[in-house]
């Protein structure tokens, strides 16, 4: 995962703060198509459904290889997971999607930080 510091948004809408939190979260030049990704399994969540690829490309005109690209790097970033056949948030809401990847980030770190207090013993690094 890519985590990239970023100035919070002013303006206070859905696209301008999805896009954002996905530049954050590493997205790149694809912030925008992720976000309406997202609103759209959003909009999907809210019916009581999961998005399904093949029946999401057909509905938007797009091939179904561009849009399996972008979901599963959606999946890598930890936004979204698979249910089923379909796709869903991560969490039941933004949130807490976030929340969880902060656990991740936070058990991560302390895995980092076992490894170089190993390799501080085993290069004969002072500790502290």
């Amino acid at each position: 995962m890519t985590l990239i510091k970023r100035e919070r948004p002013l303006r206070r809408d859905v696209d301008t703060q999805l896009e954002w939190l996905l530049k954050v979260l590493g997205s790149g030049r694809f912030a925008s198509e992720y976000a309406r990704i997202l609103k759209d399994v959003v909009g999907c969540m809210r019916r009581g459904e999961q998005l399904y690829i093949t029946s999401y490309a057909h509905s938007r005109g797009r091939k179904r290889t561009a849009l399996s690209y972008h979901v599963h790097k959606l999946v890598t970033m930890g936004v979204l997971k698979r249910s089923g056949r379909g796709y869903v948030l991560r969490a039941s809401n933004f949130e807490r999607t976030m929340e969880e990847i902060k656990r991740d980030i936070d058990r991560l770190f302390e895995d980092i930080l076992r490894v170089a207090r190993e390799l501080d013993e085993l290069l004969g690094l002072p500790r502290g």
